[in-house]
């Protein structure tokens, strides 16, 4: 069926709004939720070395092998 503007907006958004209830979100989960942000970030900050040591090491047998670990020699 092609697009075709509602008649009556305004019916329309009562519509919608009929079964619409707002939710409370109870403190404890809000503090939760940040939380998780810090430990995710604090995470991020503390994975960063290893990552970075990873690549280097990574780079290191590749060069020292001549190419690719993963390809047969």
């Amino acid at each position: 069926m092609p697009y075709r503007p509602y008649p009556n907006v305004d019916r329309a958004v009562r519509q919608l709004n009929r079964h619409a209830h707002p939710v409370e979100v109870p403190e404890w989960r809000v503090k939760m939720a940040v939380d998780a942000r810090r430990a995710l970030a604090a995470a991020a900050e503390v994975m960063e070395p290893i990552a970075r040591a990873v690549r280097e090491t990574a780079r290191a047998w590749e060069s020292a092998m001549g190419g690719p670990c993963w390809q047969k020699v």
